[in-house]
């Protein structure tokens, strides 16, 4: 040990150099794999979690608009009656905001309501107090909450004597009666059903109480639900006797059309669209660590042929191969060791800067920490490391004999060949992870822009909920919003203001069949659109002028008036004037189209929104709305007005935290922002060892070759000469390397084509800027040492030899 220490100190900048570039590797994989680990492949923290299912329903005939859709109550009854196979059932609605007041200044807090104590279906852990009891189960009126830990310390720093405290949730009394443990999170969003796209994170747990009678032969899809199968039965057995009562049922007011269950399991459905960009991530990690591990062993293979006297002599004086490998082996050890040592902390530092700094949407980001599988999966990759450093150096020593080291430097050149071998393994994965980052740049880029009208920081946009006896009336609702909208317009500043039913960027909302007037097929066949419901003017508060037509205005109420969107015209009407057309919305009509309206991006960002009809919120104006307004203010002093607005109108009432369209826009690209910044981190790293590595073998090869080099500029080679030889030596490798990596990119590149917006996995312009890239800066590393070999002086070089 003492001489394997001496032997490390004497070449201290090798021993850093190795150690930090390999901790950039270990490090990276560490980090991913942390994310991966406790998203992805620990079980969920919930009470017998493989067990549990995400229920769907799946209508074949509208499946392309809408694979999965929400639960129906009716079905929901009918499955807990005919599906023995099911252990438990919990029937869930998303409640959207509640106004919380009684304590303190009001707050929007998001809320969920079960069928049951979800704390005890899900097994959560409790921090204080207790779940619910079976009185509070059974009232038809909920009287009690349990509350996260988040809320818990926000607004009650703590207090442990929190159980039985009194609290108004939109103007009702309640209880609250537990508060669940610090780790211990509700699904949220998504991650009951693609279409629930609510994607903060609940802080109250409800009761809910449904009247089955109330329910029957409804069409209608609200609720999201969970399963948890009994212990011995599978998931298929479950589906089929689900499907089986489906079957049963009498026919709905859709008529008799095919309606299938439908169960993922939870733990699939949480992880959502995360699972396959973390796989991929994982995939660049691991491709970086390579590249590292290939890098410091073309940096030892080059270290021990430059020793090569020394361990030849150290041979012929009678050391063994083995105990020659041993030595070399036993440094590699070390290095990689101490680089796993120093991967883990920076791994952690950055785990803990992402989980604490960056504005990413990420499930079950809470559970990503470094433990011990994290620190295994680093000392196995230190371990895989220490074997590529060590192997082919100590392999390349055991095949060169004693006479053979004893010669000149040019008679062992052909050991470049090894390095090149090498070079060319780093640039293939270079140009893979160049052309997967270059990808994923791009997707980001169009998703970002892919409405560009939404891009403004003009128009501030926050959820405002009506709560109490007092707006239980729709007039008293309506005469609320037009006395908020007069009070932001009187403020300096403000050119326009509005209501909206949900504003771009904020899920799905109401979906419902548009029957255009004269239509006599089926409901079923109808087309689908997403409605939403807004004051005049709602159009110019946005900046989005008519495509045809014109809005409401307040002269139009008690009239029956549309504006749908251009893909709604072509969708209902096509090839015939939308404007003068006429509609139902169920029974409710017929409405009579005024205006065309922009093709706008109401529910995702990566995805173009089906039809879409505006109506006027007149009749039956929401008990929770978006306020959005116009100015020529900061967005922060836009802010201030409208919550003070607000408190002028009613001080009982609480705004959502107010948010730009900008902003709206960027939180919903953040999946593709995160992946592209991270993927490109690595391909950045990976350009970089690669040069390095380009211009360690070049360097190499000019010294070696110093001789040969000064005998061909006495026999007249000139300086460009000698410089495209190593400029040839340097790039040759390189081409090789890009041709195969361009080729295997192509395979690669399938494999994430659902992470891509809006760009081909096999876009020629990513490809051709990735490989002109890499040889762009394999060409710069190679210019120095091409440099120094143009300028040897022949009569120099061949003393020296």
């Amino acid at each position: 040990m003492p001489a394997l220490l001496r032997s490390l100190l004497r070449k201290p900048v090798y021993f850093a150099v190795s150690v930090l570039t390999l901790a950039l590797g270990i490090g990276a994989a560490v980090f991913v794999f942390a994310l991966l680990d406790g998203i992805i492949l620990n079980p969920l923290n919930y009470r017998d979690a493989d067990r549990l299912y995400a229920v769907h329903e799946v209508y074949p005939k509208i499946a392309k608009q809408f694979p999965k859709v929400p639960v129906n109550a009716g079905h929901y009854f009918a499955w807990k009656r005919d599906a023995p196979a099911a252990e438990e059932w919990m029937i869930a609605k998303i409640m959207g905001d509640y106004t919380l007041s009684g304590d303190a200044a009001p707050e929007r807090v998001r809320g969920i309501s079960g069928s049951g104590d979800l704390t005890a279906f899900l097994g959560l852990p409790l921090a204080a107090g207790r779940g619910f009891n079976a009185a509070e189960l059974a009232a038809k009126e909920p009287t009690a909450i349990v509350i996260a830990h988040s809320l818990w310390k926000r607004r009650y720093q703590s207090d442990p004597a929190i159980e039985g405290c009194k609290v108004v949730l939109d103007g009702k009394p309640y209880t609250i009666v537990g508060v669940l443990a610090e780790r211990a999170l509700l699904p949220r969003g998504r991650q009951w059903n693609d279409i629930l796209a609510i994607e903060r994170q609940p802080e109250l747990i409800g009761t809910l109480h449904l009247d089955e009678a109330k329910f029957a032969n409804r069409v209608s899809h609200d609720f999201a639900a969970l399963v948890r199968t009994r212990r011995g039965e599978t998931r298929q057995q479950l589906l089929t006797q689900m499907n089986v009562s489906l079957k049963r049922l009498p026919s709905s007011e859709l008529g008799d059309v095919e309606v299938l269950a439908d169960l993922t399991p939870l733990q699939e459905q949480v992880a959502g669209r995360s699972r396959a960009t973390l796989w991929m991530l994982m995939g660049a990690a691991l491709g970086l660590f390579l590249l590292v591990a290939v890098n410091l062993g073309n940096l030892n293979l080059a270290r021990v042929i430059a020793q090569r006297r020394d361990w030849a002599v150290r041979s012929a004086l009678g050391a063994s191969a083995f105990r020659l490998m041993r030595t070399v082996l036993a440094e590699s050890l070390t290095v990689a060791l101490s680089g796993a040592a120093l991967g883990l902390l920076s791994g952690k530092l950055a785990l803990d800067w992402f989980t604490r700094e960056a504005e990413v949407d990420l499930p079950r980001l809470v559970d990503a920490r470094i433990d011990w599988r994290v620190a295994a999966a680093a000392v196995l990759l230190a371990l895989c490391a220490a074997l590529l450093l060590g192997v082919i150096p100590a392999f390349r020593l055991t095949r060169t004999g004693a006479a053979d080291a004893l010669r000149t430097r040019s008679a062992i050149a052909s050991s470049l060949r090894w390095r090149g071998a090498l070079i060319g393994v780093e640039s293939a994965l270079s140009a893979l992870l160049l052309i997967v980052s270059g990808l994923l740049a791009l997707s980001f880029w169009k998703v970002s822009n892919a409405d560009v009208k939404l891009v403004t920081e003009s128009v501030v946009a926050a959820r405002v909920g009506l709560s109490g006896d007092l707006y239980a009336k729709p007039d008293d609702r309506l005469r609320f919003y037009e006395r908020l909208i007069e009070a932001i317009t009187r403020q300096p500043g403000v050119e326009r203001a509005a209501v909206v039913s949900r504003a771009p960027l904020e899920g799905e909302g109401r979906v419902s069949f548009v029957k255009p007037e004269g239509f006599a097929g089926k409901q079923i066949d109808q087309p689908l659109a997403t409605y939403r419901y807004h004051s005049p003017g709602y159009f110019e508060t946005l900046g989005f002028p008519l495509k045809a037509g014109r809005d409401f205005t307040t002269a139009d109420r008690g009239r029956k008036l549309a504006v749908i969107s251009e893909r709604a015209a072509l969708r209902i009407w096509p090839g015939r004037t939308a404007i003068g057309q006429k509609f139902y919305d169920g029974s409710r009509g017929p409405f009579e189209v005024i205006g065309v309206a922009p093709n706008v991006r109401e529910v995702k960002l990566e995805e173009e929104t089906g039809p879409v009809v505006y109506l006027p919120y007149w009749p039956e104006p929401d008990g929770e709305m978006t306020l959005v307004a116009r100015s020529v203010l900061p967005p922060q002093m836009m802010a201030e007005i409208m919550k003070r607005s607000l408190r002028g109108v009613d001080s009982s009432l609480a705004l959502e935290t107010p948010r730009t369209l900008r902003q709206s826009v960027s939180r919903a690209a953040s999946r593709q922002r995160w992946q592209g910044l991270i993927t490109l981190a690595f391909a950045v790293a990976a350009l970089l060892l690669g040069a390095i590595g380009v211009y360690g073998v070049v360097a190499q090869a000019a010294e070696e070759r110093k001789s040969e080099l000064g005998i061909r500029g006495a026999l007249g080679a000139t300086g460009v000469n000698l410089a495209g030889l190593m400029f040839g030596l340097g790039l040759r490798p390189v081409a090789i390397g890009l041709a195969i990596g361009g080729a295997a990119s192509f395979a690669v590149t399938r494999l994430i084509a659902s992470l891509l917006y809006g760009v081909s996995s096999a876009d020629a312009a990513v490809y051709l800027a990735a490989g002109a890239l890499l040889l762009l800066v394999t060409s710069v590393a190679c210019a120095l040492p091409a440099y120094k070999a143009a300028r040897v002086d022949p009569a120099t070089a061949l003393r020296a030899d």
